[in-house]
């Protein structure tokens, strides 16, 4: 009987001193006897079933016999040294002086591995290691080893193809399993809730529209006039929702969206905290110097303040550190979030004497040392509210919200992700919103953190748009009273993954952040400001 021929669907850990095959070996109507085990290939618990049959065992490296598929055998006939027969000569004989022994072949002999095929046995399906060695779909073959999905996709939902003339979707955040994806042109997507969305799809995804995760613009202040004004409230985080601005004698709340602690009201109760988005602005009543509130997430940036007797709210932080400091008596302005990261990732600490900005969110301390993005998976922080109401007049405006934090948005395909030159997969972070903007002296929020994006598939191909960058800061209020106001601090830059196989890579679209060598893989643990580009499908 002809000895299978190996297709294999990967290698599992835990058999030491082993190899480990999981998948289809083809066979015979009968079933096949492995010599060293109690069960043969088709055993009575796995039957032959149309020239195949399916197993999971340890191969151990000396159960080698007349009819044993070597993991090295260079295909279905290839004699191997145990079974060539009695009329070759082994590495024992004496061949006599016109035989090549094994290690004096020459430089021009043929191994196992390469004999019979020109392939590449590092990322080639068919020849997987090795010659003729296939790997089972959807596995694919990765450095040699036939890999499973990074993000495998049960197809569930069926193919996903808004019709072209849908505008805007909105769909709640989560994991959505299809068997495809297109998002045609003029199409955007967009999410609720947590800003985190994760599309999976067994088949191809093409992008010719937008997937848009960014986060809202704070809100401006308004008023100036004797009897004061209103706030502007924070943009929530990863659904582009902004923050509004507040009717005359109210006061706005902080955006929603995002995950994190909270971010910190003002001690005047008016400037409020982002509940994970950014913080609202001061209040605006004459001469109050009302704080902003700080912006939520994992490293929101501070709230500002515009008297000595009030506080702004802090931001929300993963690690008190990593909090922005609300602004005081003094230090007017609301720190950024996670200061002592530096830039690129950290937020933004602007600065006045009298009218303290909002402060700039961040991805903060975790984040921003996994660039990889193994283990934070997570959107963005908002920026902080600015001061509102920061001179003696007859008249004063409400301070500017803060920026909401970029979503997280991961796109998954078992095979191919195409995004064209007409399309856009955003995850930035929210601009704040400015002080009241006539003769008000009032500061801007600060500006949302960027949030991630992830792209994992064996063929990835990018022409158009991929960024998740920070937002600014929002602009002072008025040109009369400028002097007497800033402008909130910028959000921090978020983080791009793309996990996709070397041969099989192309990136001429613009990236936000950069690459850093084209698709060449980049070492551990990443390099600062710029995109991460893995082996698929780790």
């Amino acid at each position: 009987m002809a000895r299978p021929r190996a297709v294999r669907n990967g290698l599992v850990a835990g058999c030491l001193a082993s190899l480990t095959l999981v998948g289809l070996w083809a066979c015979e109507d009968e079933p096949y006897q492995a010599p060293g085990f109690e069960f043969g290939l088709c055993s009575s618990d796995s039957d032959c079933d149309g020239g195949v049959c399916r197993f999971q065992y340890c191969v151990p490296p000396d159960a080698a016999g007349p009819d044993a598929p070597s993991p090295n055998e260079a295909g279905a006939d290839a004699p191997s040294p145990d079974d060539a027969g009695s009329d070759a000569p082994s590495s024992n004989d004496d061949a006599g002086s016109d035989a090549e022994s094994p290690t004096d072949a020459g430089s021009d002999a043929e191994s196992p591995t390469d004999a019979g095929c020109d392939a590449d046995l590092e990322y080639d399906p068919l020849n997987c290691g090795q010659c003729n060695f296939a790997c089972v779909a959807p596995a694919v073959c990765s450095q040699g080893v036939c890999r499973d999905p990074a993000f495998p996709s049960d197809g569930g939902l069926g193919p996903w193809e808004p019709a072209p003339d849908a505008g805007t979707i909105t769909i709640p955040s989560g994991i959505y399993n299809y068997t495809t994806i297109h998002i045609p042109r003029n199409v955007t997507v967009r999410v609720s809730g947590s800003g985190v969305l994760d599309l999976r799809a067994r088949g191809d995804v093409l992008i010719e529209g937008r997937i848009d995760l960014s986060g809202g613009p704070g809100g401006y202040g308004t008023g100036g006039g004797p009897g004061g004004g209103a706030n502007g409230g924070g943009g929530e985080t990863g659904t582009g929702v902004g923050g509004i601005t507040a009717p005359l004698g109210a006061c706005a709340g902080g955006g929603a969206g995002g995950l994190g602690p909270a971010g910190g009201t003002g001690t005047d109760g008016c400037g409020q905290g982002g509940a994970y988005g950014g913080g609202s602005g001061g209040s605006s009543e004459v001469k109050d110097g009302g704080a902003g509130g700080g912006g939520g997430g994992p490293a929101g940036g501070g709230g500002g303040t515009g008297a000595d007797d009030k506080t702004g709210g802090a931001g929300g932080g993963e690690t008190p550190a990593a909090a922005g400091v609300g602004g005081s008596d003094e230090n007017r302005a609301g720190g950024g979030g996670a200061a002592f990261l530096g830039p690129p990732y950290a937020g933004e600490t602007a600065s006045h004497p009298t009218c303290g900005p909002g402060g700039g969110g961040s991805i903060g301390p975790a984040a921003a040392a996994d660039l990889a993005v193994t283990t934070t998976f997570y959107p963005g922080s908002g920026g902080g509210g600015g001061a509102g109401g920061c001179i003696s007049s007859s008249g004063s405006g409400g301070g500017g919200g803060g920026g909401g934090g970029g979503g997280a948005l991961r796109i998954a395909s078992h095979t191919r992700i195409q995004i064209t030159q007409t399309a856009s997969v955003l995850a930035n972070g929210g601009n704040g919103g400015g002080g009241r903007q006539l003769v008000a002296a009032s500061s801007g929020g600060g500006g949302g953190s960027g949030g991630v994006i992830y792209l994992a598939a064996p063929v990835v191909d990018v022409a158009g748009v991929v960024r998740a960058e920070g937002g600014r800061g929002g602009p002072l209020g008025g040109p009369v009273y400028q002097m007497l106001g800033a402008d909130g601090g910028a959000g921090g830059l978020g983080r791009i993954r793309i996990s996709v196989l070397p041969p099989h890579c192309v990136l001429s679209g613009t990236f936000v952040p950069e690459l850093a060598a084209g698709c060449a893989p980049t070492p551990q643990p990443g390099v600062v400001g710029k995109t991460f580009i893995g082996i698929y499908p780790d």
